[in-house]
């Protein structure tokens, strides 16, 4: 059973306020969702997988005091994504044009909205923050505190 992840753009001063407990929840000013999987199905580009595996699970830990029982949320600081971004564009672009439409589609439709996301916060400066979606208990999911609006995708 895979996970999805979202996905969000948020302000390194939103990142820190929110460190400091300052706010109670990140507002993104763009968001995504990506199964946690969809990495690993990237066949046609060892380097994109590798990139697409960074933007996913990489990152710092953005507090130590959120809970998850498969990994806390995360975060890429403004320059990790100003240089993941456009290898992340070039590498997609790149494996696209050598898929036939419906792969390719098929691709577009999973990975596109992050790829896009990620474009977005590196031409805003921006971080990307990504959590897990609730687990699928009730008794775990109540200990869960996302750090913005979402949960069960």
């Amino acid at each position: 059973m895979a996970y999805s992840i979202h996905f969000g753009t948020v302000t390194a001063s939103e990142i820190a306020a929110y460190q400091s407990h300052g706010i109670e929840q990140l507002a993104p000013s763009r968001q995504a969702l990506g199964s946690h999987i969809s990495p690993n199905y990237i066949e046609d580009s060892s380097s994109l997988q590798e990139l697409m595996r960074e933007a996913f699970d990489g990152g710092g830990t953005l507090r130590a005091d959120l809970w998850h029982p498969l990994r806390v949320p995360l975060f890429h600081p403004a320059d990790r994504v100003a240089a993941l971004a456009p290898a992340m564009a070039r590498e997609f672009d790149e494996m696209l044009s050598r898929l036939d439409e419906l792969m390719a589609g098929a691709y577009r439709d999973d990975l596109g909205g992050v790829v896009s996301l990620f474009k977005h916060a590196a031409d805003a400066n921006l971080c990307v923050v990504t959590t897990l979606d609730l687990p699928f208990d009730s008794e775990r999911a109540e200990k869960v505190q996302l750090p913005f609006p979402g949960g069960r995708s």
